[in-house]
C-alpha cells in the first residue's frame, strides 16, 4: 500500500508543473529583451584547429561560438564562410557581418 504522502506530493507536483511549466519553457532573454545565446561546451583545441584547417580547405559554410575579449562582452553565435589572415586570425564572413577572431576566441566550431 502507498504512503497517502507519497499520493499527495505526486499530486501536488503534477499540479505545479501544469500551473508554472511556462515559466520555464520560453527562451531566456536579457534585461533588454535580447535573447541570450545558448551557452555549447568548450572543443578541445586540437579539434578546433582541425575544424576550423577544413572549413577553409573545403570552403564551408560553418556556425561558431566565440568567447568575448573582455568580460563585459558577451558570447556570439556566428554564421558564415571561413578564411584564414596573416597573425594566426581568421575572418568569418557572411552577408551582412565580418568577424575577425583567432583560434583562442572559439569556443564551439560545426560545419
Amino acid at each position: 500500500m502507498k504512503n497517502p504522502s507519497t499520493k499527495f506530493i505526486n499530486r501536488g507536483s503534477v499540479a505545479l508543473n501544469r500551473y508554472f511549466h511556462h515559466l520555464f519553457d520560453d527562451e531566456i532573454t536579457s534585461n533588454n529583451g535580447q535573447p541570450v545565446p545558448q551557452i555549447l561546451p568548450v572543443q578541445p583545441v586540437a579539434q578546433r584547429k582541425l575544424f576550423t584547417k577544413l572549413a577553409v580547405e573545403d570552403h564551408r559554410s560553418i556556425f561558431i561560438q566565440l568567447n568575448p575579449l573582455t568580460p563585459e562582452g558577451q558570447i556570439t553565435n556566428c554564421r558564415g564562410q571561413l578564411y584564414p589572415l596573416p597573425n594566426k586570425r581568421f575572418l568569418l564572413r557572411n552577408q551582412n557581418v565580418s568577424y575577425i577572431f583567432t583560434l583562442k576566441q572559439v569556443r564551439y566550431i560545426a560545419g
